[in-house]
């Protein structure tokens, strides 16, 4: 699954502020809230709105990098040999040139368990 894009961030917070809005306005049509009340909630909820997209802007930036870095690294060469060394189905080992291990041009395949 992906992370939101901010386009999709900010259609749903829209439909949270239309819903909310509509809420209000059905709310203070039906006399249980007077229109004084409607319009505090109103500023109110507008200001919850813009707070979050603010926050949401500010966060996306330190996400793509907080991403690129992960990414980086899990691409690096020693994790990948260590991410096929640890892979116990593939029959594989990664082992350097130079270490005194002998070298295998061939897949290792684990003895059948009797």
């Amino acid at each position: 699954m992906n992370m939101p894009t901010q386009a999709q961030f900010a259609a749903a917070g829209r439909h949270a502020l239309t819903f909310s809005m509509g809420a209000t306005a059905a709310v203070a049509a039906l006399h249980v809230i007077s229109g004084d009340q409607a319009s505090t909630i109103t500023t109110s909820v507008t200001q919850i709105g813009n707070g979050v997209a603010q926050i949401a802007t500010g966060l996306a930036p330190l996400i793509a990098l907080a991403t690129g870095a992960y990414a980086a690294w899990t691409a690096s060469r020693k994790s990948q040999i260590a991410a096929v060394n640890d892979d116990k189905t593939n029959g594989v080992k990664v082992v350097s040139e130079t270490s005194p291990s002998p070298q295998i041009n061939a897949p290792i395949i684990p003895p059948a368990a009797k």
